[in-house]
């Protein structure tokens, strides 16, 4: 087995067959990683349909996928390993519509019968469309992807929803904050030294269109176009690779 890449993408399949998922980093595989539950349930087209218990009527709650570590391989970026997750609600229960996990299941019925379940790829077809050059492009469709992975789905420059905390040591005033350090945990009691926080979990803020916010220890919901710089992704960087535009908080 070669050795863990420093870099690894989460996978999870929706009802479709389609794959979503994270960019994590290796050493943090053994941490579950948060969706929403409606982009298993969302059509090809972006269009959340009625699915009791995870949309809507349950708020649009929030799944986790943990990760099977026991498929963890090489990916075919440089430097990038790949494994396969299992998908459960954030109070630990099994997800049942985790279609890993459905075909698991499934499997398991054919095993229990004596038989040995086999499968393989089949590709039908690719669907293309003419070029002003007359050569032959992807068909445009609806863009249906959320958690998609892959630099295709590089969300810079493309407006984004986020929750967080504000870093205390990260504001110098306690009201009309326009600019802040934006972090996933508080660590429930305090958030520790600035150096162990990794670039991953930080997004520098800064509030426009005469925005400003106060500071609270509660989450905060922030609006705004991302941009990312990758060069930052490094120890000792100047600033954080990922910033924020942000025209909304609350």
């Amino acid at each position: 087995m070669p050795e863990a890449a420093e870099i690894a993408r989460v996978f999870y399949s929706d009802l479709h067959g389609l794959s979503h998922g994270k960019y994590v980093a290796g050493d943090e595989l053994d941490h579950p990683t948060h969706y929403a539950v409606t982009v298993l349930t969302q059509t090809l087209d972006g269009d959340m349909p009625p699915a009791p218990g995870y949309g809507a009527d349950v708020g649009f709650p929030d799944m986790e996928a943990r990760a099977d570590l026991a498929t963890r391989r090489p990916g075919w970026e440089p430097d990038t390993d790949v494994v396969f997750a299992d998908l459960f609600h954030t109070d630990g229960r099994e997800l049942p519509i985790d279609v890993r996990r459905a075909l698991r299941l499934t499997a398991d019925r054919w095993v229990q019968r004596g038989l040995t379940p086999m499968a393989g790829f089949e590709m039908e077809l690719y669907l293309l469309a003419k070029d002003p050059s007359d050569g032959f492009e992807a068909l445009g469709v609806p863009w249906h992807r959320v958690y998609g992975t892959g630099p295709s789905f590089d969300p810079t420059g493309k407006k984004i929803f986020i929750k967080g905390y504000i870093r205390p040591d990260s504001i110098s005033v306690p009201h009309g904050i326009k600019g802040f350090l934006l972090v996933r945990d508080n660590n429930q009691c305090c958030f520790g030294d600035m150096s162990k926080i990794k670039y991953y979990d930080q997004i520098l803020v800064a509030m426009t269109g005469g925005e400003s916010v106060d500071y609270s220890q509660g989450v905060f919901r922030i609006g705004g176009v991302l941009h990312i710089e990758p060069q930052y992704a490094v120890p000792g960087a100047p600033r954080p690779v990922f910033s924020l535009k942000a025209d909304y908080a609350n």
